[in-house]
């Protein structure tokens, strides 16, 4: 089985966790991508950023499939 998404959590240049997760989501042969910021002050959870980044990637799939309806529906009226 094919995994359609995949997370990651870049690091500083010494290897320090830098709070960010990103969430990569493969649809429909395209590549969706969101991203989770943690603040320095605040505590890292792995299972919040994963969350929060994986609900912004599938609002930018979301998005794509308005635009491909919205130009259908634009064809339509031609």
């Amino acid at each position: 089985m094919t995994r359609d998404h995949y997370y990651i959590y870049p690091t500083d240049k010494n290897g320090n966790k830098t709070g960010h997760t990103i969430c990569v989501l493969m649809k429909d042969g395209k590549i969706f991508h969101g991203t989770s910021l943690c603040s320095p002050n605040d505590q890292f959870e792995y299972a919040r950023g994963r969350e929060l980044s994986m609900d912004r990637a599938l609002e930018a799939y979301e998005r794509h499939l308005a635009r491909l309806e919205q130009q259908e529906l634009d064809r339509e009226v031609r």
